[in-house]
Order: structure tokens, then C-alpha cells, then sequence
């Protein structure tokens, strides 16, 4: 792709479930622009690397369903960093206490799994 002019980028994301209590205490999930070295080890522990937090909200209702978030700086800054990738977390934000409920993702083996869409023009 860097040989190619990049107009847009998109997240997309299911949301599966969003409980009352998640919801009711004022939270919200964002994504942050990470990196970290894959394969991840046998041992489950890693290192992220912050590139920034909360780049995009993605969530802040509890209705199921595609959630789509525009990425283009992400993606870009990779680009621009000769990264071959990008990659996010998700993260629960809002009032940081214990029992507040959850909300559920579609994972990369659900039916629905997180998709990456570029696009782009020829220079």
C-alpha cells in the first residue's frame, strides 16, 4: 500500500451484547492504537506499545451490531512508521471500579469477526 494514496480507513466491529449496569454507569469502549509483537508467546505475556490511547469510541449503546470507526490517522502513522500492520485494543472506558457490567465483542473466530477495509487510489 505505500505506493498508493490512501483516502480512507475503517474498523469494523460486532457487538454482541452491552449489559444495563455497563451502560448505566456511564461507560463506554474505545479502541487504542497499539502495537506488540506477534506471534504472541506460549506464556500469554506481552509488551504493548501505546501509540494513542482512545483514538475512537466504538460503543456507547446497547444495541447489538456493527459498530464502524474511521482509522485512517492509524494506518497512516503506520505506514509512515514502515509498520506491516495495525493493530488495536479495546478498552472499557468510564468509572474504573469493579462490577459495572460488561459488553461483548465478536472475536476473529465468531461469526462476525473484526475487519480492516482500506481505501485507496493509485497515485
Amino acid at each position: 500500500l505505500r505506493d498508493k494514496n490512501i483516502v480512507g480507513a475503517t474498523l469494523t466491529l460486532s457487538q454482541v451484547s452491552m449489559d444495563q449496569e455497563f451502560f448505566d454507569n456511564g461507560r463506554t469502549v474505545a479502541a487504542d492504537w497499539v502495537t506488540y509483537d506477534l506471534p504472541i508467546a506460549l506464556s500469554g505475556l506481552f509488551t504493548i506499545d501505546f501509540l494513542r490511547t482512545s483514538l475512537v469510541t466504538v460503543t456507547e449503546t446497547l444495541d447489538a451490531g456493527p459498530r464502524t470507526v474511521d482509522v485512517l490517522p492509524a494506518v497512516l502513522g503506520d505506514l509512515a512508521a514502515d509498520r506491516a500492520r495495525t493493530q488495536f485494543r479495546l478498552k472499557a472506558t468510564g468509572p474504573l471500579t469493579t462490577g459495572l457490567g460488561e459488553v461483548v465483542f465478536d472475536g476473529t473466530d465468531g461469526d462476525n469477526p473484526p475487519s480492516l477495509t482500506i481505501l485507496y487510489r493509485d497515485r
